[in-house]
């Protein structure tokens, strides 16, 4: 699960790049591509919180397997709970990268347009 978050993640810095360097070609200058939240898509889709969703999952999916360790949980319940933090990160990113691939603030939770 970790190597499909590091690979998403480094897709999506893909993304952000290939976006950025296309929005600076023109005559827009980098300082209105680039903002204090980085590439933006639409109105107010930032690329950089879900790139960062699934890099940070990496560090924190670690720190929670170790973590385990230190309770009376058995090996299955240990491997549940991590599955569990694995799977509301999966559901965490497919949302903010839906919002921002929408071109959506990642608050911004109505369903039309």
């Amino acid at each position: 699960m970790k190597l499909v978050l590091l690979v998403i993640g480094q897709g999506l810095g893909g993304v952000i790049i290939t976006v950025g360097i296309s929005q600076t070609s023109g005559p827009a200058t980098r300082n209105t591509v680039f903002g204090p939240q980085g590439v933006v898509l639409g109105t107010a889709g930032v690329l950089k919180e879900p790139h960062g969703i699934a890099l940070h999952a990496i560090h924190v999916l670690r720190v929670l397997a170790w973590l385990t360790l230190f309770t009376s949980w058995s090996e299955r319940r240990r491997l549940t709970g991590v599955a569990a933090a694995a799977a509301g990160y999966s559901l965490l990113l497919c949302c903010d990268r839906g919002q921002a691939f929408s071109g959506r603030f990642a608050l911004d939770l109505s369903l039309r347009r």
